[in-house]
């Protein structure tokens, strides 16, 4: 991968700048990567690269890490002030925490490697280890997990066609040696007798297989919990055997000594039924672990001691770092998240950079960390932060769009327009003006206006459903002249019309529905009705409803 970077034009500018410098800051280097590029393998290749050629990168918060007593003025001066209690003693307390050296932080992630290792080696040793990556290995082939939530990949993976080709063909390949090879071991390798030399070392050879396409640990600690599930499940039924053996035992003696009752005979018979059903479970466990219960708890033990050192390690990793996260979480206050609330997706992010950071690179953790914890921030912010979420790729848009604006603002000498950023950009002008509009943020009805508080955005807002005073005083007035045209009728003929046309409060009806209440025949109902509108069409009346439909004028 070296390689792909040295040989990348992107790259090559970059490396160019750094050498003019002698060094580059982290946040500048953020900065000129453009996003598909920034993936943590990615930063870890390219500092690999930029160190290679003598370029230092550094971070502007490691610079005011350097000595304890200036990171302790930092904690108390620029934050102590914040009103909230738990904040107060969340900072007290961090600041009592000691810095890592660079020699502790490669002793505490060799342990961590070291242990991640054991563990995968120990785990997969073991029968029951074997069959569980077998079955991954199959849930691969029918399409149920991808490969790269099974085992790790290379960080081309993702931005390069090629390198995912080659690297489904490289586990590919690996997966079809361990499918064969570990179906042999199951079949010959556990068998409770002394294996053939060739077997001992296919078993060899399939440990060593596992252990160089690295599994992802979080599948490797599944299969710990499910083998700790059936060494219990196993430990409980030895425990219950051990009691019916000894209660067995006594009633064998009582027997011996002709003191059996028929009672106890009957006793002694359930037991040992169950006894039975007991072996004979626990001949199905021991044959799943590929070992004896002892073997089996023993096992365990060293993993569970393999998984303390790790955590402990990890934990010791975090400590001496939690102070990054501070600092970088001061950056992006104010923008929708409490401060702790960034301190806390920034730890997530720290303790992200923990699991994944390879000391062998030869850069700091600080380095390495820094990115996993901006990460983590950013994306909680734009997560958490609106009141409607936006999706992550819409952030990033929006981003590439405001840093456009202000760089093209920089150049016009005005605002640009949005056909501007999308040529700068070479977007669509859609996506620009979507996301123009995305960024906009919602402003709540009941925010006061003024000072007085009396005022409220939602009071200037036109209410579409709320008749306007001129509607209320045309309907009023076509009301009244309604109400003086149907007095001219005859009451039955004027009722007839109000349950016909849903006139006053009344639904409007069919001739059936009208008929029934005034108990006559739907076609007398016609017919009253044609006569009390031939009425209304006199000249007289029809004057008085001309105004009903046509619309008044406007006035000027």
């Amino acid at each position: 991968m070296r390689d792909w970077i040295v040989q990348n034009k992107l790259f090559q500018d970059i490396l160019e700048k750094a050498k003019e410098q002698g060094k580059i800051s982290y946040s500048e280097l953020n900065r000129l990567l453009p996003t598909q590029y920034i993936s943590s393998e990615v930063l870890e290749e390219l500092i690999v690269a930029l160190n290679e050629q003598g370029i230092e990168v550094f971070d502007e918060v490691l610079e005011g890490r350097k000595k304890k007593k200036k990171a302790d003025r930092f904690l108390e001066e620029d934050y102590i002030q914040v009103r909230d209690d738990p904040t107060k003693t969340y900072l007290k307390q961090i600041s009592d925490l000691g810095l890592l050296t660079k020699e502790e932080e490669v002793k505490y992630s060799k342990t961590i490697d070291d242990s991640r290792k054991a563990v995968v080696k120990l785990l997969f040793s073991t029968k029951f280890g074997l069959a569980k990556f077998l079955h991954f290995i199959e849930l691969c082939d029918k399409g149920i997990y991808q490969i790269e939530e099974i085992v790790q990949v290379d960080s081309q993976y993702w931005t390069s066609k090629e390198m995912n080709t080659k690297e489904k063909a490289r586990v590919g390949r690996a997966f079809k040696y361990l499918r064969e090879n570990i179906k042999l071991l199951l079949d010959n390798y556990f068998n409770g007798e002394n294996p053939p030399q060739d077997i001992k070392k296919t078993h060899t050879s399939v440990v060593r297989k596992i252990l160089n396409l690295e599994p992802q640990f979080k599948k490797v600690l599944e299969v710990v919990e499910r083998f700790r599930g059936v060494v219990k499940d196993y430990g409980k039924l030895k425990k219950r055997y051990e009691f019916l053996e000894f209660e067995a035992g006594k009633l064998f003696e009582k027997r011996g000594k002709e003191l059996l009752t028929p009672e106890d005979e009957r006793t002694l018979g359930e037991i040992s039924f169950e006894m039975k059903e007991i072996k004979s479970q626990m001949d199905l466990l021991k044959e799943e672990l590929g070992m004896d219960y002892e073997e089996a708890k023993n096992v365990l033990k060293h993993l569970d001691k393999h998984i303390a050192e790790l955590n402990e390690a990890k934990r010791k990793m975090v400590e001496g770092n939690v102070r990054l996260v501070i600092g970088i979480a001061k950056r992006f206050m104010n923008r929708g998240l409490e401060f702790m609330d960034l301190i806390q997706e920034g730890n997530a992010g720290l303790i992200k950079a923990v699991e994944k950071f390879d000391y062998r690179k030869g850069y700091k953790f600080s380095t390495y960390a820094t990115w996993w914890i901006r990460q983590s921030i950013t994306r909680a912010i734009a997560d958490q932060s609106r009141t409607i979420r936006i999706p992550i790729h819409m952030i990033e848009t929006i981003t590439k769009v405001s840093r456009a604006s202000r760089v093209l603002m920089q150049d016009f000498g005005r605002e640009p327009t949005v056909e501007e950023i999308a040529d700068y950009l070479d977007l669509p002008v859609e996506k620009v003006k979507q996301a123009i509009e995305s960024a906009k943020e919602p402003i709540s009805i009941d925010k006061p206006i003024g000072h007085d508080d009396k005022s409220f955005v939602g009071d200037f807002i036109v209410d579409s459903i709320q008749k306007t005073p001129f509607e209320y005083a045309r309907d009023n007035i076509l009301k009244e002249k309604l109400e003086e045209v149907l007095n001219t009728l005859s009451k039955r003929e004027r009722k007839i019309l109000e349950y016909r046309f849903g006139l006053g409060d009344h639904p409007p009806k069919t001739l059936e529905e009208v008929g029934q209440i005034f108990n006559v025949t739907r076609e007398r109902v016609r017919q009253i009705e044609a006569k009390a509108l031939k009425k209304l069409k006199h000249p007289v009346r029809i004057s008085k409803l001309k105004m009903l439909v046509e619309p008044p004028e406007k006035p000027y």
